[in-house]
């Protein structure tokens, strides 16, 4: 009798465990019946899933920027090198870099580039070079480079300045476009002839350094001469004269006559503007918001801002026009702040198409020369006219 217990103790265990795996068994059907299913499902989960961000606006949000993140860390020394548009020059001399006929590597009298001591700083060396009488540095050339023009007496006392490692000639076919260094074609092109620019950013027609030339000669070398203003020189030549233009120590720079081309409809593509704006929702167009912008000029009749402007006001001194006649940049700011879009039907608008303008024009008629009374003059007057902000892209 006790051995019948033992052996159904056995065989009551044997189902038990039998039991067991049965459960665990039909828990894997479902997963094993809808693999399938479980595939498609990982597909879909692939295709892009972008979640748009609402933004909205908070009058009542300050917003801290936090603490400024300040880093430690040693300056390194400057190459003394200056790395030109011909090549390389360093204090042995030039490494060149493009090919030029000879009639332009020949150099030019009037300059010289210095190369400076990359442990010393260039402002400094700048102040000992202009202590100098009858030398002008004409622009930098980085990391260590200067270009100087001046008399040839002058040029020669460049070697007291313990600042400047090397001096080094400039062939004139540094002072040329790169497209017209070798040029190949025996026919007439049209070409661009520019002066240097004075201490007021303004082009010239002589040096200003005792030179005993003019800008106006180089007109004797071009077919049909034209000065669209001062300092600038627009003409027909023929390869075999750019040595004798370019030799003039009046002339900074010859080049093709520039092509303009209106490229703006490309600038939202340029940007990704379109990208920003699928990822980003919201309802701001500016309206109830007067922006003060400050610029050149305004095109008044230009259509964009038709109804919408709060103000157009001059704060150039002596100059009470607000036109916009040198560039157009004012009126292309303005359109790009908050253009409606009208004269492109629609298909163009600004950042805040609803928002009114109030402009204040910085251009001088005259010079096409940019000033003010003073930011701060202007921040006040546009502030007091309603304008909670201000863009400044002179």
């Amino acid at each position: 009798m006790l051995k019948m217990v033992r052996m159904g103790g056995v065989m009551m265990t044997k189902r038990a465990v039998v039991l067991v795996l049965a459960v665990l068994l039909l828990s894997y059907l479902p997963i094993l019946g809808d693999e399938d299913d479980s595939f498609d499902h990982q597909l879909e989960d692939l295709s892009p899933n972008i979640e748009r961000v609402e933004i909205s606006p908070d009058s009542n949000s300050i917003q801290d920027l936090g603490a400024p993140l300040i880093l430690e860390g040693s300056e390194e020394a400057r190459q003394a090198i200056a790395h030109s548009t011909i090549g390389t020059y360093t204090p042995e001399g030039l490494i060149p870099s493009t090919y030029m006929d000879y009639s332009l590597s020949l150099p030019r009298s009037d300059l010289a580039l210095a190369i400076i001591d990359g442990q010393i700083g260039l402002w400094d060396s700048r102040l000992d070079i202009l202590q100098i009488e009858g030398l002008s540095i004409r622009s930098t050339i980085p990391p260590s480079g200067f270009l100087i023009q001046g008399t040839v007496e002058a040029l020669e006392r460049l070697q007291d300045i313990e600042s400047i490692v090397a001096i080094h000639d400039v062939p004139s076919g540094l002072m040329i476009h790169q497209s017209l260094r070798n040029h190949q074609s025996s026919s007439n092109f049209m070409v661009e002839v520019i002066g240097w620019k004075g201490d007021d950013m303004l082009r010239m027609e002589d040096s200003g350094l005792e030179l005993q030339d003019s800008l106006l000669s180089t007109m004797d070398f071009l077919s049909d001469p034209w000065s669209p203003e001062k300092g600038v020189i627009w003409g027909s030549t023929s390869f075999d004269n750019l040595s004798e233009i370019v030799s003039i120590p009046s002339v900074s720079y010859i080049s093709p006559l520039p092509s303009i081309i209106l490229h703006n409809d490309q600038s939202r593509v340029n940007m990704g503007i379109n990208t920003v704006e699928n990822a980003f929702i919201t309802g701001l167009n500016g309206s109830g918001q007067i922006v003060a912008v400050g610029d050149s000029g305004l095109d008044g009749d230009h259509g964009d801002f038709t109804g919408r402007l709060s103000g157009v006001t001059s704060v150039t001194p002596g100059d009470s026009s607000t036109a916009d006649l040198s560039d157009g940049h004012g009126t292309h700011v303005a359109c790009t702040v908050l253009g409606s879009g009208f004269r492109s039907n629609g298909g163009y608008q600004g950042v805040a198409p609803e928002a009114d303008l109030y402009f204040q024009a910085m251009e001088d008629d005259d010079s096409g020369a940019l000033y003010s009374y003073g930011i701060n003059s202007m921040l006040n007057s546009a502030y007091n006219a309603g304008a909670r902000i201000h863009t400044n892209s002179w």
